[in-house]
């Protein structure tokens, strides 16, 4: 193999949720389209949940990328999936401990089981660990309930890239993290292993400005979601929803950074629907990378402080989670005391519309009451326990901070 002088990372989140994306072939089939006469060397994937569209990029990319992998998890799948013109060594895939809630149905993040992507390529005899990662979302702004969830997530890939990093291995670790620049989320990641966005931009303000224009924050701050830019974001307008949650972190010398895919494309071409649009919900992000280690950028720590206000969080949480496993096991009683009482009242009721309503309601009670008890009694443990074990690791590194201040 002739040495690789260069790396070019292309990380996109292809919003392919079967049934509720829109245009989603048309837009897989413009992005292998786009893919085919690019100079991408890894191509790092999220949210392609659908088997198919994963199958469909390979035939059409095979020639490029002959090394790929698709990340199979949870009920639907990870949404993971990587490309790459070098040899896949190894792949492994690390499922999230905690990963939203089974009752938000709706969300879904419960059930198609996030986590970590890791593989290993070999890059002209060198061997490289890549992370592929795609955090659970916010949804909301004003209330963000699932924000431990992420900061666990975020802990949980700290720990398997400090182990990559005490290998001394050549790291990158990129996705959709759901997560603000200088965030705590960021700051777990970033911390150990640099943005290669902010080592690439170290003068540049980490939020937004007001006097920024759209094409501004877009094509200089590195804005990849919910900008009114994007076909699927247009409704958007205040600059402080513009986010940059797509990162790519690496402890190898950053070449450039640039946000990519940000054209509309006509999906008449693909699908013979008349719609023109951008390929997916988020930008692409591609950096380009000198595979040797970065000895002159280094990552700022993260403070006692920012442990103390994950505690904080976790606390505040814990305390939330134990309501409401409470308030579920106590509405199974309720509801199975009622259900069995209108089960009673049908030997008192002639049978009829009277009986039919009884019988209804009753069931109706006593299967709602059965759900929340599963979940409060088998859920809350799980989601209780899985954070008891989070806290006991964020108060040893506020333990481990102390003592190094103390000694220094």
């Amino acid at each position: 193999m002739n040495q690789a002088t260069s790396l070019s990372i292309l990380s996109l989140n292809v919003w392919g949720l079967k049934y509720i994306s829109s245009h989603r072939l048309s837009r897989i089939k413009a992005i292998a389209h786009s893919i085919r006469s690019s100079t991408y060397d890894v191509l790092l994937l999220q949210e392609l949940w659908v088997l198919s569209d994963y199958t469909y990029l390979q035939t059409q990319i095979s020639h490029l990328f002959p090394y790929s992998h698709h990340y199979a998890s949870g009920l639907f799948g990870s949404g993971l999936a990587i490309f790459s013109r070098f040899e896949i060594v190894d792949t492994e895939f690390t499922e999230y401990k905690l990963n939203g809630h089974p009752l938000a149905v709706w969300r879904g993040d419960w059930y198609v089981g996030k986590g970590i992507a890791w593989a290993e390529i070999l890059v002209s005899g060198r061997r490289i660990e890549v992370f592929n990662t795609h955090y659970h979302a916010p949804y909301g702004q004003q209330m963000d309930t699932y924000m431990v969830h992420r900061l666990s997530q975020a802990y949980q890939l700290r720990r398997q890239i400090r182990k990559a990093l005490a290998r001394n291995s050549l790291v990158i670790c990129a996705g959709d993290f759901n997560s603000s620049p200088l965030s705590l989320c960021h700051m777990l990641i970033h911390s150990i292993l640099a943005d290669s966005f902010i080592t690439k931009n170290p003068d540049l303000p980490v939020h937004p400005q007001p006097e920024m224009t759209n094409e501004y924050l877009v094509q200089v701050m590195g804005i990849t979601c919910d900008t009114p830019l994007n076909s699927y974001r247009r409704h958007i307008s205040t600059h402080d929803r513009q986010l940059r949650y797509d990162h790519l972190y690496t402890n190898m010398v950053p070449t450039s950074h640039k946000v990519v895919f940000t054209q509309n494309v006509n999906m008449a071409e693909f699908s013979g629907k008349q719609a023109i649009g951008s390929v997916s919900d988020h930008f692409g992000i591609n950096v380009d990378l000198l595979p040797n280690l970065n000895t002159s950028s280094s990552s700022p720590d993260i403070t006692q402080s920012s442990f103390t206000d994950i505690l904080a969080l976790l606390n505040k949480h814990l305390r939330r989670e134990r309501r409401h496993s409470r308030f579920r096991i106590a509405h199974f009683w309720v509801s199975l005391v009622i259900g069995i009482s209108l089960t009673i009242s049908l030997f008192w009721t002639k049978f009829g519309w009277k009986s039919f309503l009884l019988s209804f309601v009753s069931n109706l009670v006593f299967v709602f009451g059965v759900i929340d008890g599963i979940v409060g009694f088998i859920w809350g443990r799980w989601e209780i326990n899985s954070m008891m074990e989070f806290k006991s690791e964020i108060e040893r590194e506020v333990i481990r901070d102390s003592d190094h201040h103390r000694l220094s």
